[in-house]
């Protein structure tokens, strides 16, 4: 997966996916402190989690790009997998071009056989 510019993999299951590429580890202990304000657009689908430290943590994810990250587009890149058959399942990016977060749903093909 390097010639794809893939750096972190998970179990194989969304969650695992999401929870990599989000940095929530496993535990409310393992959360980052992240203090970055979300985009107005984002706060009342925030204020549907009660536990105020993940909700804190996943509003990093949901800025403007200055502070925090900002949820990508949908023509997000697939790191030459789309013709693979891979599709993006979701993503985020920094405003200054500097950091992508996707996560991607590999086809059969690029996966390999089931272990």
């Amino acid at each position: 997966m390097e010639r794809y510019g893939v750096d972190l993999v998970s179990d194989g299951t969304l969650l695992d996916a999401l929870r990599t590429a989000l940095d929530t580890g496993r535990a409310p202990e393992d959360l980052m402190p992240f203090t970055a304000e979300p985009e107005e657009d984002w706060t009342e689908e925030l204020a549907a989690i009660e536990h105020p430290e993940l909700r804190a943590h996943l509003g990093h994810f949901c800025t403007e790009g200055d502070l925090g990250l900002m949820p990508a587009s949908e023509d997000s890149t697939v790191h030459g997998l789309r013709h693979e058959g891979c599709e993006t399942v979701a993503g985020w990016e920094d405003g200054h071009g500097q950091i992508e977060i996707t996560v991607i749903r590999l086809s059969d093909h690029v996966a390999g056989p089931p272990r």
